[in-house]
């Protein structure tokens, strides 16, 4: 099946997982990571019972912390 992952057509078996396409395409800190698929957000909790279908879109999210210490001081 033909799935995009961060805007790149890829190629994978029928009844891939999300966590299939989380440990094939080394996605850094899978753990504290949220994806996206088609639009709908998953958790990471759920990676291994998300089966991916021919066309599905997937982008992968990390939380971006911080801020700017001292600038309304």
């Amino acid at each position: 099946m033909k799935i995009i992952i961060a805007g790149k057509e890829k190629t994978y078996p029928d009844g891939a997982t999300l966590l299939d396409v989380t440990n094939t395409e080394n996605v850094e800190n899978p753990l504290y990571v949220t994806a996206v698929v088609n639009d709908d957000y998953v958790r990471y909790d759920d990676f291994s019972a998300t089966v991916l279908k021919n066309g599905d879109v997937i982008e992968f999210v990390y939380f971006m912390g911080g801020g700017s210490r001292g600038v309304n001081e």
